[in-house]
Parts: C-alpha cells; structure tokens; sequence
C-alpha cells in the first residue's frame, strides 16, 4: 500500500517545502513536469525544492526560496491575481 506523503492539512508552521508541494498539488494542481514547464526550472530542481534540500543534501538556502517563490507567483498570477502560499 502505497501512503500519501502530502500533508491534506497544511499548518502555517509547516517548513517552506511542504507549503511549496502543498501549493502545487492542491492550489494549482500542476504536476513537476507542468510546473517545470511553466518555471523554467528542471524536475529535478523542483523535486529537490520540494524535498527541502539540495542535490548534496544541504538545506535551500532564503535567497534561493525567494527566486523559486518568485518564478511559482508568477505561474499564480496567470490564474488569479493574488499569489501567498499562507494565504491560499
């Protein structure tokens, strides 16, 4: 039996990571492939942001959340015309 690892209730304390898959599967119901499609970033890289880590296992660094958080508004802003992972 297969667990789903995605938290259906997203606390406002959850980590960056768990806002950010939270958001792509339940707000805008995206797949990576189509997320990364629509970012510019690699699955891979949005694989790993979603893990919370990098491809050498060391946490994601502010200035790096803020550009992904960035590239992830503007895919919002083409469905609606508010974007905030706390607010959604």
């Amino acid at each position: 039996m297969k667990l789903n690892k995605t938290p259906t209730i997203r606390p406002e304390t959850a980590p960056e990571h768990h806002k950010a898959r939270w958001w792509r599967l339940h707000v805008m119901r995206l797949s990576i492939d189509q997320l990364a499609e629509r970012t510019g970033y690699s699955p891979r890289t949005i694989y790993l942001m979603e893990l919370g880590c990098t491809a050498h296992g060391q946490k994601i660094k502010p200035w790096v959340w803020q550009r992904y958080k960035r590239a992830c508004a503007a895919v919002h802003l083409d469905h609606t015309s508010k974007f905030d992972w706390d607010a959604v």
